[in-house]
């Protein structure tokens, strides 16, 4: 797996249109778990005083996003809401069985970078990469990812997780999308349940259902409003919100 050490701006190309550059350490899964489960555990660390303290009290509590803390390793993580060609946006809901997160609604995909299967042809870690292999393990669909857009990139503070938040379309319409996620994802059932939710692709609607099913990611919710946001504007979005009244706090309890 790869975790976040160090992202900063920067410029590309003949038109210097402004980016970000991101450094990675490799890591591993077990040893995310293990920082979480034991986040609230007296005696791991200590303070600047020297005293016996948790790792939530003397790291997440004093989250910095731009410095992402290399004492705490988490995964790198993309999350992309799909679009069917219907106009459906798929929803999804992790199951009971996983270790956080449990029961909680969710967007279409959710993976975290893998070595050495999300290294580039230069030998570095593409997200692109990590967005095609997701969607194929954990939906079945097969895409070169050309419709793939990244749509904002941030961080949990109270887990110190990192990841892109986008969105992708796909040639399908939401019952054949179905009924490939039955044929041939790999991991069906293994983080979410076996039904998929297919929502009329509408602000009213997607907010509808949001505010009908509990809880939710943070990220979920995050991408939500984001490809919201990309497809409607800030000001139909807000209007949307408006009209159907939500308390996100509530929403992830």
């Amino acid at each position: 797996c790869f975790a976040l050490t160090k992202f900063y701006p920067t410029r590309y190309g003949r038109q210097e249109e402004l980016g970000l550059n991101f450094e990675f350490k490799l890591t591993d899964y077990a040893a995310q778990l293990a920082i979480t489960m034991q986040a609230d555990k007296l005696g791991l660390v200590k303070d600047e005083a020297g005293n016996p303290t948790t790792i939530r009290e003397k790291y997440f509590n004093h989250f910095d996003i731009e410095k992402p803390n290399p004492y705490l390793t988490h995964t790198f993580g993309i999350n992309l809401a799909v679009i069917t060609q219907d106009d459906k946006i798929i929803l999804t809901q992790r199951n009971a069985f996983v270790t956080s997160k449990k029961n909680m609604y969710h967007i279409s995909m959710n993976e975290g970078m893998l070595h050495p299967q999300d290294i580039d042809e230069h030998g570095q870690p593409s997200f692109l990469k990590t967005a095609i292999r997701g969607l194929w393990e954990e939906l079945g669909i097969d895409t070169d990812g050309k419709n793939i857009e990244f749509l904002n990139f941030g961080a949990l503070a109270h887990v110190n997780e990192y990841a892109f938040l986008g969105r992708v379309g796909v040639p399908l319409r939401a019952r054949e999308l179905e009924e490939i996620y039955h044929a041939r994802a790999k991991d069906r059932g293994l983080e979410t349940h076996n039904e998929l939710y297919a929502v009329d692709y509408l602000p009213d609607e997607i907010i509808r259902f949001v505010n009908e099913h509990s809880p939710w990611t943070p990220n979920g919710l995050a991408t939500l409003y984001y490809v919201m946001g990309r497809e409607w504007g800030y000001w139909e979005t807000k209007a949307a919100l408006s009209r159907n009244p939500t308390k996100w706090q509530e929403l992830q309890r």
